[in-house]
């Protein structure tokens, strides 16, 4: 059956014109208003339980069904630039990763470190 919109929610199958299966991976958006990126500023929360985060560390960022591993190009504390972001303080973070990933201006972005047990590193919103 045909139909012009859905509500939210809702699960759609859709035909595209000149794209096979092969050209989509999970997670894609369609969209006229996602921001599609490879690099982030956030300002972000560091979880008190996680090590301190430091300038080149790989981190795992996870926005909506999508996830990427960034690098940690800089980090500003206060307007400053630091060698690394404490437990428990907040910053301003520059992220690059390889891969575009689409996202909102109002969503949270959550940072992971899967090297250690506590792997929740922080969480943040795009600057």
């Amino acid at each position: 059956m045909d139909i012009e919109s859905a509500p939210t929610g809702t699960r759609v199958g859709m035909r595209l014109k000149n794209v096979q299966a092969k050209d989509i991976e999970r997670g894609f958006i369609i969209s006229d208003k996602e921001i599609i990126s490879t690099d982030y500023v956030l300002e972000c929360t560091i979880s008190r339980f996680t090590r301190a985060i430091e300038t080149s560390s790989v981190l795992h960022l996870f926005v909506g069904l999508q996830s990427e591993p960034v690098r940690v190009e800089k980090i500003l504390v206060d307007g400053k630039e630091v060698k690394e972001a404490k437990p428990g303080s907040t910053c301003v973070m520059e992220l690059l990763g390889n891969k575009k990933v689409a996202y909102s201006k109002e969503d949270r972005f959550l940072l992971a470190n899967l090297d250690i047990p506590q792997r929740f590193a922080g969480y943040g919103f795009t600057k």
